[in-house]
């Protein structure tokens, strides 16, 4: 009874102190996962289906889709990418209730009272491992709705850290005509950066093309055809045009620049002192002759020689007479960029009209919206042509169209990663045939039997499947440690080729092969008696090249003695050593 009794007060104390911590944050009971279950008895490894490879690019860099669970190809991620993804978009299981989030293989139902816990812990499993992919001046944004927002933006605090919350993007995609009380017909788009106190320091700006602009050139190019030098018949007719734009034409919300003089269209800026406390000095009105009006808070020209040498640039705007403040002129073709707004209208209904154009039929529901996410993703990664983005939950592969059709657009070499599973064979049957079609090259269906042609956007894509190297042997028994080295060796090769964006082999042997991709090269050793016949091979080749070595071994040795000879530069690595490491770190997460 003493003990059961000390226990109780025990018990009773911890109570009292944890009643007492004040504590703000996110609290839901973790539940168990099959998929990070199996990652105690399996080590995931990445196998290519050469088959699906589709190479149209030869200079460009390569794409790659991932067929499998996502927590296992994170966990893949975060050996062969960690800090090195520029931007990761996600569209998860938005758990409505409605068959839209399996867990367990079970869809978790409105009445399922751990539904909340469950999706918190399937999400955090996985934004842990994301937030490790972020290069130091990444991001990532999450879709969702109002069934789970709460709850992601407090999980998303914690994860990312509440000082790294950059907006919400609100989406209004159009009414929904099942609603009983406020249509919601809106979603959200969470952003978080990876530091964003390193974007301040840099003085990074997300920032889009205005949308519009070519609308308003030809506009401005017919008026200037039909009225020459006349301006002011140009501005009448300018603003008379926007007047009669659709609400949600996108030119409509550049209908300030609605005056035109010979540099173009323009719109009248506040031409007063930030702030208040500035010169005041007479600028006199060039047909009146008499002192314009001034800013009440003084002009924003510190001097009368910078007034007046604007005056004669004519890059001042005045009025009909004295009595009106003159105006800066702002040129729509020098602010062409504008930070991102966080509010913005576009019909759904379009993605997926788009998607049955693309495929010939309807194939999945609710797309999203490939001008829009390419917008997004331009406002963040569109001064980084090079840039490196993720989709973990790719779905039908939109985030793969819109990283493409960047790349049309400016020339840039931006790659991307999708990962899928298979379910209802949509990795097979949608996501692979879109993005192949995209860089192919299509026939657009309008439903109505006829078909338009539309040309291939040249890329590169690989296809790999998500596999697990098993831990136990076929007793259910664990593996011996060196067994388990030899097998998890022997099933790394295409998880090294993509580690290090390798596919060319230019050389092999038995139990070796040296690969390049036209920098550098990878060697991997199986056999440590097959490194003199290696060593050999790669003496052959480019010396000036950088080599990668993977040489088997059982423990952690990467055999460095061996190239004390090389004259070429070579970095070493012991296998499976480090991909051994990283599972067993990730192991310790909490599942």
């Amino acid at each position: 009874m003493t003990d059961e009794r000390n226990e109780l007060v025990a018990l009773r104390n911890e109570i009292a102190l944890l009643r007492s911590q004040t504590r703000l944050g996110l609290t839901w009971e973790n539940k168990s996962e099959d998929c990070a279950d199996q990652l105690r008895t399996g080590i995931p490894v990445l196998t290519e289906d050469i088959s699906r490879a589709v190479l149209t690019a030869p200079d460009a860099p390569e794409n790659y889709i991932f067929e499998g669970e996502n927590l296992h190809a994170l966990h893949v991620l975060a050996h062969t990418h960690a800090s090195k993804v520029d931007l990761i978009y996600i569209d998860p299981p938005y758990n409505t209730g409605s068959e839209d989030f399996i867990y367990n293989d079970k869809f978790v139902d409105p009445e399922d009272s751990y539904r909340h816990s469950k999706w918190l812990s399937f999400m955090e499993r996985r934004l842990r491992i994301a937030r490790d992919l972020l290069s130091p001046m990444g991001a990532i944004i999450i879709a969702i709705d109002d069934n789970e927002y709460a709850r992601l933006t407090m999980l998303c605090d914690q994860v990312f850290s509440e000082t790294n919350y950059l907006g919400t993007f609100v989406w209004d995609g159009g009414r929904k005509n099942d609603s009983h009380f406020i249509s919601t017909g809106h979603d959200y788009m969470l952003v978080y950066s990876r530091n964003k106190r390193l974007l301040e320091d840099s003085h990074v700006r997300y920032k889009v093309r205005k949308q519009g602009l070519e609308e308003i050139y030809r506009q401005v190019g017919k008026l200037t055809r039909k009225h020459g030098k006349d301006y002011s018949a140009m501005s009448s007719g300018l603003k008379k045009w926007y007047s009669e734009l659709a609400a949600d034409h996108p030119s409509k919300a550049n209908k300030h620049y609605c005056w035109v003089d010979e540099r173009g269209a323009y719109f009248a800026a506040d031409i007063s002192w930030p702030g208040g406390g500035g010169p005041t000095y007479k600028v006199v009105h060039p047909l009146t002759r008499r002192a314009c009006k001034s800013p009440s808070r003084g002009w924003v020209f510190a001097s009368t020689t910078r007034m007046q040498e604007m005056i004669e640039e004519n890059r001042i705007h005045f009025g009909k007479d004295e009595t009106s403040v003159p105006c800066v002129k702002r040129y729509l073709q020098d602010t062409e960029s504008e930070v991102i707004k966080s509010v913005f209208y576009k019909d759904r209904r379009a993605a997926s009209k788009d998607l049955r154009a693309l495929l010939g039929r309807k194939a999945f529901d609710y797309p999203k919206d490939v001008p829009v996410l390419a917008r997004i993703f331009s406002s963040i990664v569109g001064e980084n042509k090079k840039a490196l983005l993720l989709d973990f939950f790719a779905g039908s592969g939109t985030t793969a169209q819109a990283v493409l059709e960047m790349n049309k657009a400016d020339g840039g070499t931006r790659s991307f990663i999708l990962v899928t599973d298979n379910e209802n064979s949509i990795a097979e049957e949608i996501c692979y045939p879109r993005v192949a079609a995209v860089i192919n090259g299509y026939d657009k269906h309008d439903g109505k039997g006829k078909t338009t042609p539309v040309p291939g956007i040249p890329a590169n894509l690989r296809y790999y499947r998500v596999e697990l190297v098993d831990k136990l042997d076929e007793s259910g028994e664990a593996k011996p440690a060196d067994d388990l080295r030899v097998d998890l060796a022997a099933a790394l090769d295409d998880t090294i080729k993509f580690a290090e964006n390798v596919q060319q082999e230019v050389s092999s042997g038995p139990s070796w092969r040296i690969l390049t991709n036209d920098d550098h090269y990878v060697g991997i050793v199986h056999k440590q008696r097959a490194l003199t016949q290696f060593k050999k091979a790669l003496a052959k080749l480019d010396n000036s090249r950088q080599a990668t070595v993977y040489v088997f071994s059982y423990g952690a040795d990467d055999y460095s003695s061996d190239f004390t000879d090389s004259t070429r530069e070579v970095t070493l690595h012991s296998l499976p050593e480090g991909f051994l490491a990283t599972h067993a770190l990730l192991s310790e997460v909490p599942r």
